[in-house]
């Protein structure tokens, strides 16, 4: 489990949760969720955490990914779980990779795709952004000033709720 590794890993640099959490900048609560798999921490943060502990991300999360049993939408769950990006991100990366040598999301190779995928989610995600403000620019040219500052009104109005507000980082 990631929040045990997090934690051998820690206790293998020596470091208590405060000295950790000083490093990587959140509060020692935090850590400790990490570690006991209440939260999970993004990408961005397994990579802070890995870098504080003189260790690699994979080394953090390779245990969710060496059982064969698992299926590829299992997979899927799992890193989308682990990292916060979107499954459907992480699949459309996944399949604009070129995997001659291995098969899909196969962790045990010492060739590990997971940084590869990552950085292609990045990608993946900047093109639905970009298409999805461009249709909404295209949308909102089909309004007058009315309709505009309804439809603005409207979307502050979704920010607003949690339901659809995006999950922050706990700091």
């Amino acid at each position: 489990m990631l929040g045990d590794k997090i934690r051998e890993a820690r206790k293998k640099a020596s470091l208590s949760q405060a000295e950790l959490a000083e490093k990587i900048g959140v509060k020692r609560s935090v850590v400790s969720k990490y570690e006991n798999g209440i939260i999970s921490p993004t990408y961005d943060m397994l990579s802070n955490i890995a870098t504080a502990l003189d260790t690699s991300v994979f080394y953090l999360v390779e245990d969710a990914y060496n059982d064969t049993s698992s299926s590829y939408l299992t997979m899927l769950k799992e890193l989308s779980r682990l990292t916060g990006i979107d499954e459907f991100i992480l699949a459309e990366a996944n399949s604009r990779l070129d995997w001659k040598d291995h098969s899909y999301f196969d962790f045990s190779n010492p060739q590990n795709p997971l940084k590869d995928i990552l950085e292609k989610s990045k990608e993946v995600q900047q093109e639905l952004t970009n298409f999805t403000l461009e249709t909404m620019g295209c949308l909102l040219n089909q309004l007058n000033d009315n309709g505009v500052n309804e439809a603005l009104n409207r979307v502050k109005e979704l920010t607003e709720l949690p339901k659809y507000q995006r999950k922050n980082e706990e700091k």
